[in-house]
Order: structure tokens, then sequence, then C-alpha cells
């Protein structure tokens, strides 16, 4: 079978029925909640696991121009000893597709005994990681042949990332923007 411009079609719109179901689920109050919680926040930890470790690392990515103290962790012995140093001034967001990740898992009910704000991003919105957070962000995506749910996934997984720093440097407008300035003056070094 031939790969043609049908084929690149169909994956174009997965995505974007992805993105378009995910949307018409979100639970807005729930998005309110995680983004005053995290632009409160002291500290952020993010974790994930396989694909959702990527995830996690973009979210640190983001979440260091707001000048909130962030990390992510993809270990789940990282995880766990992370979540146990955390209280009640941080947050934990578990990202996990599944929503099953044992260590995603453990990482945010240790957080959460700590003191600790938990946000879970996953979709199933009955999955054990949703059940186990304060803040429960549900998304969906759908499979195809080649294309198993995770990867579709992740980019549902990745706008809500977006969605909620977008949320969080509004809130901290003046703090987001001057950490861009100082991030573009110390990384224009590493350009030509």
């Amino acid at each position: 079978m031939r790969y043609d411009d049908g084929h690149y079609k169909k994956i174009f719109s997965s995505s974007i029925e992805a993105l378009k179901d995910t949307l018409s689920l979100l639970d807005n109050e729930q998005l309110e909640k995680s983004v005053a919680c995290l632009s409160k926040a002291k500290k952020i930890d993010f974790y994930g696991s396989g694909g959702s470790g990527v995830i996690a690392q973009d979210a640190y990515h983001k979440f260091i121009r707001t000048g909130i103290p962030t990390t992510a962790h993809t270990d789940g012995h990282l995880q766990i000893m992370s979540a146990a140093l955390l209280d009640a001034s941080c947050v934990a967001v578990g990202i996990s597709h599944s929503g099953s990740n044992i260590d995603v898992i453990n990482a945010i009910q240790t957080a959460r005994e700590r003191g600790a704000k938990t946000i879970g991003i996953s979709s199933t919105m009955k999955s054990p990681l949703n059940r186990a957070v304060d803040m429960a962000i549900g998304i969906t995506s759908r499979e195809t042949l080649f294309r198993s749910e995770a990867m579709a996934s992740r980019l549902v997984q990745l706008t809500v990332v977006d969605a909620l720093y977008v949320g969080v440097s509004l809130r901290r407008q003046a703090e987001t923007l001057d950490n861009l300035q100082k991030i573009r003056e110390s990384i224009a070094i590493k350009r030509y």
C-alpha cells in the first residue's frame, strides 16, 4: 500500500478531531482551579513516563518562564523522591494517557499526603490518576490503524499544557514577560 496525500489528511483530521473532542468535554472549572493553584505555587513538579514524560518535560520548558521554580521528572524514583519534599505551597501535576501509570500515581499520592495540591491530565476521567488528584483534566483521542491513541493524545496533552501555561502567564504577566526577556537575552549567544 502506497502512502499518499489521503493518508496525510487522515492523520491531520484525526489530530484535529482529538483536539475538538477534548475542547468539547473540558471542564472550565477544573481548568480555572488548576490555573489558580499553579499561579500561586512556590514550586511545581510535573510527572510523566514514556510519551507522557515528553509532555512533562515540555511543561517544564514552558513553566520555567513564569518564574515559578519548576521540575519535570520522568523516572519513577525521582518522581516520588521529589514528591516527598513538597508541601502545601506546592503543586504536583501528573500526566498519563491511560491514567494508570503506577509511578505517576504513587508520586501524586505522596505529594498529596505532603499537602501539595495535585492536578491530573488523563484520557479517562475515572482513571486511578484522576481519582487521586484534587483537580482532574480529561482529554480524549481516537485510534487509527497505525497511530495509537497515545499519539493523538500527546498533541492534546501539549495543548492542555499550553492552555495552563498561558493562563498562569496572564496571572503573572509582569514576571513572565520579564523572564522571557532575560531568557531571550541569555540564549542569544546560542545563535550564529
